[in-house]
């Protein structure tokens, strides 16, 4: 006798150690690159479990809080976060400001959803002792600032810059080129789970327990 699919995934991960979530993705996932115009979750931009941004919402309290960064401030011509210098990738090596900085040196290049928000930046700036300053341009707004900063999935240079690079044709850079990387194995992200598996009906994350943010978030060293 045939056993359903899901006693098979039961089976597979232990049901005390397994969360099970529905409803992000309508199709079968094919594309965990988050340059794509459209990547299955968790790389959607719906959480943050994979990869970070500086600050976050906190949707309880309604504040903005450090996430990759540690703190910020603001003044009337900038603002300056501090990344927090115990932020890693899921291969053990730092998060960095050249992360940061090509991060948003790529929404200055391509045409993503965060593109627009380069007509509020006059530049992004390394101040040194891990601190990044972004400069407001003439048309002043410090909340699509913070938003954007807030909303921005910082990536590893050591990735997508080859990935980049390699789709430029002149001044323009071919998207399709850079949507064939489907980034389905073993991505290399900051946050506390990371892709294991994937088949057409389901996406299987698993927990880092080595995840840099444990000591702030749970108290572990």
């Amino acid at each position: 006798e045939t056993k359903p699919a899901q006693d098979k995934v039961q089976s597979e991960y232990e049901r005390s150690e397994t969360l099970y979530i529905g409803g992000f993705d309508w199709t079968p996932p094919s594309s965990f690159n988050p340059l794509d115009y459209n990547p299955n979750f968790p790389i959607d931009g719906n959480s943050r479990i994979t990869y970070e941004s500086l600050l976050t919402y906190n949707q309880l309290t309604g504040e903005l809080e450090p996430m990759l960064a540690d703190s910020y401030t603001s003044d009337e011509d900038k603002i300056t976060v501090h990344l927090d210098t115990k932020a890693r990738w899921s291969n053990g090596s730092p998060v960095t400001v050249d992360d940061v900085l090509y991060t948003f040196k790529i929404d200055s290049l391509l045409p993503t959803p965060r593109h627009g928000n380069w007509q509020f930046l006059s530049e992004i700036t390394n101040d040194g002792g891990n601190n990044i300053s972004f400069h407001f341009s003439k048309n002043k707004n410090p909340l699509i600032i913070l938003n954007a900063i807030a909303e921005t999935s910082i990536l590893p240079k050591a990735v997508f810059e080859p990935l980049i690079q390699g789709a430029k044709s002149g001044k323009t850079y071919d998207m399709n080129r850079i949507a064939e990387f489907k980034n389905d194995s073993m991505p290399v992200v900051s946050g506390p789970y990371n892709l294991k598996t994937y088949s057409p009906d389901q996406i299987v994350l698993e927990r880092n327990d080595k995840y840099w943010g444990n000591y702030k978030f749970s108290g572990k060293k």
